[in-house]
């Protein structure tokens, strides 16, 4: 077996300093896991076998109001700011920055998509939702939390690069059910009065290693919403590849927009005709010390331009049943689907499930509120929801959404809960 399919545990809760009588201890001895974490992974990476960390969610859990950025301490090595308070008492005394080995300088970093197929829609594992959903779904909380919904991320490291004073940085804004990656621009050092030119800042967002193919091309849809708030500043878009690159400068009024690129091999260079990046450039004046937001980034989207995937298709068989005894009784929708044409195709980049089909997952609304993502062809209602309906007729709404993020298939059914 190889040694990277060893996986060695690290409990991030582990602090090696708490007065317990059974106290657990990790790696070092003296101060290891919570913001040291990555001590222990470093050591494990460098033995060649892989690292489970456990109980990640510890800087959420026992830093209130600093929780955000005490992730980026104990993930990225940031520097935190002064006064945190944790759960335990003095936050920086008990658990002190590791800006040397945090987590992820260990970690391997890989290509995003597969060969032929790249989505994201920025989805986090956890979202926000309406006033109706907080108080007849989620028993008043403001979030919600599911692990299958979060869709591929830019990498939290990634820094602007080109010398100049302008620093270009992401972050993701959530929104009610969805997300943005925002892409923002200031200047972090003082402003020089000699220095006044126009500044070059590039900033990477996804790698990849995507062969372009010889006989058609990839097709490169990304939506956005630019804003206009820097006087003189160019922004595009940056498509690098094995031996080239090119630019797709942004041009129009503020407004959301959609641009498509069809990316054509190089004829001379096919054997190393792959593409690498995508990155935002900017070119501007020396900005301020405040953040300026440039765009906001919504979907990206690579597969061949001459992809068919099969298409028709239908949802049906909406049942509602009764589900456990006792406490763990419960409602249960179910459904199915069916293809309504199948279009002649040898291969098809969009990836297919062995139990979803072509859908990627199905949103699901009852009597007006969105009760979640379900990524089977059954989805389990609140009961609290459901006490609420009994005996009334409610519509259904299940909407089938692709891995490409396009709406495949919906249905409408009235039920009739019953107790």
């Amino acid at each position: 077996m190889p040694l990277e399919r060893i996986y060695f545990g690290i409990d991030v809760w582990a602090q090696n300093k708490a007065r317990l009588s059974h106290p657990r201890v990790t790696f070092p001895e003296n101060g290891g896991g919570g913001t040291n974490t990555g001590v222990g992974v470093h050591k494990i990476a460098e033995i060649g076998v892989s690292a489970g960390i456990f109980a990640p969610g510890w800087t959420f859990e026992h830093f209130p109001n600093h929780e955000r950025e005490m992730e980026g301490v104990m993930w990225d090595g940031h520097a935190p700011s002064e006064n945190i308070v944790c759960s335990c008492g003095d936050g920086m005394l008990r658990h002190p920055p590791n800006q040397r080995f945090p987590v992820t300088v260990s970690a391997k970093r890989y290509p995003v998509g597969s060969e032929d197929f790249f989505y994201t829609d920025f989805s986090r594992a956890f979202s926000r939702h309406g006033e109706e959903e907080t108080r007849r779904v989620y028993d008043g909380s403001q979030l919600h939390w599911q692990l299958g919904s979060q869709s591929i991320l830019p990498h939290s490291l990634s820094e602007s690069s080109l010398a100049g004073h302008n620093i270009l940085s992401h972050r993701l804004v959530d929104e009610r059910g969805r997300a943005r990656l925002a892409i923002e621009a200031q200047c972090e050092m003082p402003l020089v009065q000699s220095v006044m030119h126009e500044q070059e800042s590039y900033l990477p967002i996804f790698d990849f290693d995507m062969p372009i193919p010889e006989a058609g091309a990839l097709h490169f849809t990304i939506s956005f919403t630019y804003n206009l708030r820097i006087p003189k500043a160019i922004s595009s878009f940056r498509l690098k590849f094995a031996d080239s690159e090119t630019s797709l400068t942004l041009t129009g009024s503020d407004g959301r927009k959609t641009l498509c690129y069809t990316i054509f091999p190089d004829k001379k260079s096919i054997s190393t005709s792959r593409f690498r990046q995508i990155g935002i450039h900017v070119r501007a004046p020396v900005l301020g010390p405040d953040l300026v937001r440039i765009l906001d980034i919504e979907e990206v989207l690579l597969r061949p331009k001459n992809a068919v995937s099969i298409t028709g298709y239908m949802l049906d068989d909406v049942l509602l049943k009764r589900h456990g005894h006792g406490d763990s009784k419960h409602w249960r929708l179910r459904w199915s689907y069916h293809t309504t044409h199948k279009t002649s195709v040898a291969t098809s980049s969009v990836p297919h499930s062995d139990v979803t089909g072509p859908f990627s997952y199905f949103q699901v609304r009852v009597d007006g509120v969105d009760v979640g993502r379900a990524y089977a062809l059954e989805h389990v209602l609140p009961n609290a929801l459901m006490a609420s309906l009994e005996g009334c007729k409610v519509d259904v709404i299940v909407k089938g959404v692709g891995f490409d993020g396009r709406e495949l298939a919906s249905v409408v059914r009235a039920i009739f809960p019953r107790i």
